[in-house]
């Protein structure tokens, strides 16, 4: 009886860590920014990835790169077709 006991514990335990693995991948942070996005309409983002976040000799503000970041990322969201919140329809100038 303790044999058989054991060994479905031992399965058990063996079938829940494949599904935390699983589970684990599928959930698994992945980077925002692929190394060549691909639009929407099939062509290559020509922005280099490199640039985004850091200074450029001609900001003049510290949040001038961080913007400009902003604005790359929503523009490139913007082109693969995905959809922003209804506040963005309404006052599209604020955000871009």
């Amino acid at each position: 009886m303790d044999t058989k006991l054991s060994a479905a514990f031992i399965s058990h335990a063996a079938a829940l860590r494949n599904l935390h693995r699983s589970r684990q991948e599928e959930v698994q942070l992945r980077s925002a920014i692929e190394p060549e996005p691909v639009l929407a309409s099939g062509s290559v983002d020509n922005v280099n990835n490199g640039e985004l976040g850091k200074r450029k000799s001609t900001d003049v503000f510290p949040g001038d790169a961080r913007l400009r970041t902003l604005h790359t990322l929503l523009s490139r969201i913007d082109q693969r077709g995905f959809e922003r919140c209804s506040i963005h329809a309404l006052y599209p100038t604020s955000y871009t």
